[in-house]
């Protein structure tokens, strides 16, 4: 695993790959907080990062701007498109792959089966649980600037499946 974690926009075309795989359709809210949950995930677990960039706290649950931003066209809709990032050596966008991740390939896909099924919703639900780490940015009960959600507070809430009380534990309502 990747101690500084991978570029999100990677991880999202992996996720997506995934889900069309498994015939999941999947929205920009969903995905956003489906990345969110894995790498909640990956914290608590491997103890290393998942996703290299900070998510935010925004008014629907945990978002990373730059995968927001390459999907946005879809609206409410599933995503038919992958993300792109700038090829340095040509100065065209090319689709950002992930064949730097293999090793960690089936393990993603095992957990993405936790949260790929879940609605957009329930999803929403999920990350606004009382004391979650977006709920503790969101309502000003941590000190973060720039809305924030810090992977020490990630890690501190989602010991989650792997033994505390968490993600996992909380109650979709």
């Amino acid at each position: 695993m990747n101690k500084v974690g991978y570029d999100p926009r990677s991880i999202a075309n992996a996720v997506l790959d995934i889900a069309e795989k498994n015939e999941i359709g999947i929205t920009n809210l969903a995905l956003n907080k489906i990345l969110f949950f894995l790498h909640a995930d990956f914290l608590a677990s491997d103890k290393q990062k998942l996703i290299s960039i900070s998510f935010e706290a925004w008014q629907y649950g945990p978002v990373l701007p730059i995968i927001y931003h390459q999907f946005k066209m879809h609206g409410s809709d599933f995503i038919q498109s992958r993300a792109f990032r700038l090829d340095t050596k040509t100065g065209n966008q090319v689709i950002a792959e992930y064949h730097d991740i293999g090793s960690i390939l089936p393990l993603l896909e095992k957990r993405f089966l936790d949260y790929g099924r879940l609605d957009a919703n329930a999803l929403v639900n999920l990350s606004h649980a009382k004391g979650s780490p977006w709920h503790q940015v969101w309502h000003g009960l941590v000190n973060s600037v720039g809305m924030k959600i810090h992977d020490s507070l990630i890690l501190q809430y989602s010991g989650a499946r792997f033994g505390n009380s968490g993600f996992n534990n909380a109650t979709i309502h």
